[in-house]
């Protein structure tokens, strides 16, 4: 039998003006253990002044997995990708 997990879509801090770090620890103090990001092609300006959730592909792919570490959450899936 299949095992599932609910996981938290990034877009739920968007509305919020939140960056990626916030996003992921507002997802853990909620009681989230898995998240699916939100990657963007490139750099975009509202996600590098942490005003936007998304996470560049050109970021060091282990910054995410610091980051989820410090929340204790998870990245399930690849959730969107826009250009």
């Amino acid at each position: 039998m299949a095992s599932y997990r609910i996981a938290a879509n990034m877009e739920f801090v968007r509305s919020a003006d939140k960056g990626f770090e916030e996003g992921i620890g507002i997802a853990a103090e909620i009681g989230y253990e898995w998240v699916e990001r939100w990657c963007i092609r490139a750099g975009e300006l509202l996600s590098e002044v942490q005003y936007f959730h998304s996470f560049s592909m050109e970021e060091d792919p282990l910054l995410m997995r610091e980051i989820c570490d410090r929340h204790g959450v998870r990245v399930s899936a690849s959730a969107g990708t826009a250009r």
